[in-house]
């Protein structure tokens, strides 16, 4: 046996191994036991300690979950402090204005829509800004002599015309003989009297007859290209395909006239952006002007967003509008107003106490109500920017007063109320043109004077109607007693050309055929006068004079009623201007649409 290996030996070891089945079981009972007092001890015993605790575990979930949120929160806030909504870039700006365009060369532009393409399409020496004062626009220095009568404008020279040629001063003086030449027909006058030479490719000499204070006022012309129409006859520059496909060197370049109907009543007229103008490319990529017939196809191209903006509107309209959440209203004065014009030849108006009468039987604040809200007063010749210091005001309403004053003219009531004198009754022919505003004024003023036993004969022309041929068949032969009809009087306070005895003839503007030496010297002696103070002083005693003899009655200052979608951006009712198409003065900072850019934190 000592001879077995070690392997045999622990074979025969296993051999006597018992198996003990009791003392097996005692085991794995033991085991279970322990088992289960851990199980208890440490799953069972602590699941309730987490039940108890629910409250706390939730409590910090919950102050987790805050923590989380304001940190979110804290980072949007500080995304949005440098964060800032703008206008959209290469946006589309379309408008509707009322009608016809038959031309787009602006020396003939009649409408407000050949009026609106003219000022995006073409520069001009001087513009009006935003404040209504008289800016530079192509000139970039003038001197004026001591005497006030020569003008030297030197031009900018980065200007271009839309086909890339430099606008110069053979440009300027081009347009000036054009404005000279009566066979022109251009709607801008006055010029013949006046000496344009060139005294450098950018400089301009203008020469008057005598001192003209106001005479820079008149440089807002619009600028045509010599090198294109300078070998067309005078005659013919209205004839020529010029005024179908223009050249300017404004902010905006032609590009398209589409008709949208065969009629013509309706047309698209397509500009783009110049991203050459030299004072700075628009924000806009383009702008649409949509020539309509009248109010209701601009109501009507609104509602079916052909447009997102409209020009020209009635106050009715602009009460309708401004009901609706998708439009801002805008309603801005002009330097121009709405007249009764008392014509001093006719047989009963020459009498100046029945005119003094008139004066005193006219409710102004009435008629602004039935206008509308917010329709400025206007009592004078003048605007509110154009006179300072003690300004005078038009006598109160008071139809007593009035009512003694016709007495004492000799026109007495007979029993049926009507007023006669020498067997003659007291019946005024009073005319004015179609127009919701200008008709509305009239039913209301004929309303408070007919409480003084007037008769009246009233007529409403359509001046849009050749076949009434209005200025031929009544402005210029003075056919009415009393004109309602609006005068645009400017920036500049002359108002010689409304008020001079010399105008009272039928193609001059003094409607009312007003004539007192007194009034005529003031008005000359203002022209001349080198002194902005002294100017307006003479003003002052003009609009005196003005008031004690009555020639007119001022109703209203006249607005220019706009409209855009919330979308449209830069156009702002503070703005002060001049006449309709002076609203486009900002249209370099106009946009459509949003975008979000981001700003230094």
């Amino acid at each position: 046996m000592a001879g077995d290996s070690d392997q045999e030996k622990r074979w025969r070891r296993f051999q006597k191994i018992s198996f003990d089945k009791k003392q097996t079981l005692k085991r794995i009972r033991k085991v279970e036991v322990v088992s289960l007092r851990h199980a208890h001890k440490f799953v069972l015993k602590r699941w309730r300690n987490v039940r108890e605790v629910r409250r706390i575990v939730i409590f910090w979930i919950v102050a987790v979950g805050c923590l989380i949120a304001a940190a979110g929160l804290q980072l949007a806030w500080d995304r949005q402090s440098y964060q800032v909504e703008a206008g959209a870039l290469n946006s589309t700006y379309a408008e509707a204005a009322i009608g016809p365009i038959n031309t787009l060369n602006p020396l003939f532009a009649d409408t407000p829509a050949e009026e609106a393409v003219s000022r995006l399409l073409f520069s001009r020496i001087f513009t009006y800004d935003t404040t209504g004062n008289l800016n530079y626009d192509l000139a970039k220095k003038v001197e004026v002599s001591e005497n006030k009568q020569v003008y030297t404008i030197t031009l900018r020279s980065d200007v271009l015309w839309h086909d890339g040629r430099v606008l110069t001063a053979d440009d300027i003086i081009f347009t000036t003989d054009l404005l000279k030449d009566a066979s022109t027909r251009a709607q801008i006058r006055g010029w013949d009297t006046i000496d344009i030479s060139k005294k450098g490719d950018f400089i301009v000499e203008f020469k008057l007859k005598s001192a003209y204070a106001p005479f820079m006022s008149a440089l807002t012309f619009p600028v045509l290209p010599k090198h294109i129409l300078g070998d067309v006859p005078h005659e013919s520059i209205r004839e020529h395909t010029f005024s179908n496909t223009p050249i300017g060197s404004g902010p905006f370049v032609f590009r398209l006239l589409q008709d949208v109907e065969s009629s013509g009543e309706r047309r698209f007229v397509h500009l783009s952006a110049n991203k050459d103008y030299y004072r700075g490319a628009p924000k806009l990529a383009r702008v649409q002007i949509l020539a309509v017939p009248d109010e209701a196809a601009v109501l009507n191209a609104l509602k079916l967003n052909e447009v997102n903006g409209a020009s020209g509107l009635s106050a009715t309209a602009m009460k309708t509008l401004s009901q609706n959440h998708r439009y801002i209203t805008v309603s801005q004065p002009i330097q121009g107003g709405v007249y009764a014009l008392l014509n001093n030849d006719s047989e009963i108006l020459a009498d100046k106490k029945v005119r003094q009468a008139l004066q005193r039987a006219t409710n102004t604040e009435e008629i602004r109500q039935k206008l509308g809200d917010n329709v400025p007063a206007l009592d004078l010749p003048y605007t509110d920017l154009q006179l300072e210091g003690d300004i005078p005001k038009a006598p109160d309403f008071d139809l007593t007063e009035a009512k003694k004053m016709l007495d004492e003219a000799g026109w007495k009531l007979d029993d049926s109320g009507i007023r006669m004198k020498d067997g003659k009754e007291l019946r005024l022919s009073v005319v004015t043109t179609k127009n919701e505003e200008y008709q509305k004024a009239l039913e209301t003023l004929l309303g408070q004077w007919r409480q003084l036993g007037i008769g009246i004969d009233e007529r409403v022309i359509d001046a849009a109607d050749p076949t009434q041929s209005f200025v031929q068949s009544t402005l210029q032969p003075r056919a009415y007693d009393v004109l309602i009809y609006q005068l645009m009087v400017g920036r500049d306070p002359d108002v010689f050309a409304f008020w001079h005895s010399s105008q009272a003839v039928a193609r001059g503007l003094n409607l009312s055929n007003y004539a007192n030496d007194l009034a005529d010297d003031i008005l000359t002696s203002a022209r001349s006068a080198r002194s902005e103070t002294l100017r307006n002083t003479k003003h002052l005693a003009f609009a005196r004079q003005w008031l004690d003899d009555a020639p007119a009655i001022g109703l209203y200052q006249s607005t220019v009623n706009s409209v855009v979608t919330r979308s449209v951006r830069g156009v702002d009712a503070r703005d002060v201007i001049v006449s309709p198409d002076e609203r486009y003065n900002s249209v370099l900072y106009w946009t459509v649409g949003d975008r979000t850019v981001y700003t230094t934190p």
